[in-house]
């Protein structure tokens, strides 16, 4: 819930981002290339709700978004994004907000994205252990039915 709560401040962000640039003056190819990343963000912010939510449709589409890692990345991009490309440019108290919602935003994202990423790392440990305890485990009872059977051939061979 946390993660979607961000999620939607950075979509917050951006469009006000994408909301103050659409007024400004100097309309070059920096202005419009800054504006396509804007929309990039807010989409990409939007599909973190979506991802978070665990639409079903996503799943197929992108299966690494079901792994903790992948959300991680995807939250960090997002967050990284939001803290680079949602940049006000003026001294108004809408400019403060923006470069308040978008400081929040961003760095409770990339908190949220760490949390995913330690889980990620915590369950990859856990399940390592776990595949070296059923080895051994499967090594143990190997070595126990040789034991049994060379117990077995000690007691029906006559010896020499």
């Amino acid at each position: 819930m946390v993660t979607i709560i961000c999620s939607l401040v950075c979509a917050a962000a951006f469009g006000m981002a994408i909301a103050v640039r659409v007024h400004a003056p100097d309309k070059d190819i920096y202005y419009l290339s800054g504006q396509a990343v804007r929309v990039y963000g807010l989409l990409t912010a939007i599909l973190v709700v979506f991802v978070e939510l665990e639409v079903a449709a996503l799943a197929a589409w992108w299966p690494l978004l079901e792994i903790w890692i992948g959300r991680a990345m995807l939250q960090s991009f997002v967050g990284v994004l939001t803290y680079r490309e949602a940049l006000p440019r003026g001294d108004t108290d809408f400019h403060r907000s923006l470069a308040l919602y978008r400081g929040i935003a961003s760095v409770a994202l990339l908190v949220c994205s760490g949390v995913y990423a330690v889980g990620w790392i915590s369950c990859l440990v856990r399940t390592r252990r776990d595949q070296r305890l059923r080895k051994a485990q499967a090594e143990y009872e190997a070595l126990e039915r040789r034991r049994a059977e060379l117990q077995r051939l000690l007691v029906t061979e006559p010896a020499i």
